[in-house]
């Protein structure tokens, strides 16, 4: 069995154990998978067991990996976030989960509006 597909099915068996453990129905919790530092290739082996939600912490390698991968991946950004760094991902992520400052969070704003979208983040 392919290493990848044996970890995932590990991560996948310990998530669902711990959302029992909290007394969560495993189908209202959303696992991300965090992609960094992994190539797309292996990213698309998790994509096709069922993982479709991937986190990255570097705004390049997200939009580097973002066009050799499915669309329907749903992106997250989880790393510190440099503001001359949001162009990159702006119109890739669906969340931002790093905003840790006001103008980040102003130029988070101005370019999903030049997008003509509206980006959820978490502070």
């Amino acid at each position: 069995m392919d290493t990848i597909q044996t970890r995932y099915e590990a991560v996948q068996k310990a998530f669902e154990a711990a959302c029992i453990k909290a007394g969560r129905d495993a189908g209202q919790v959303k696992l991300i998978a965090v992609s960094k530092n992994f190539p797309a290739e292996d990213i698309q082996k998790v994509y096709n067991l069922g993982q479709h939600r991937f986190g990255e912490n570097r705004a390049q390698e997200m939009a580097a990996k973002y066009p050799l991968l499915p669309q329907d991946i749903v992106w997250h950004f989880i790393g510190r976030l440099q503001r001359n760094k949001v162009k990159y991902i702006i119109d890739k992520a669906s969340m931002i989960h790093s905003v840790d400052r006001l103008d980040l969070a102003r130029e988070i704003s101005r370019q999903a509006a030049a997008h003509q979208i509206q980006m959820p983040v978490l502070v």
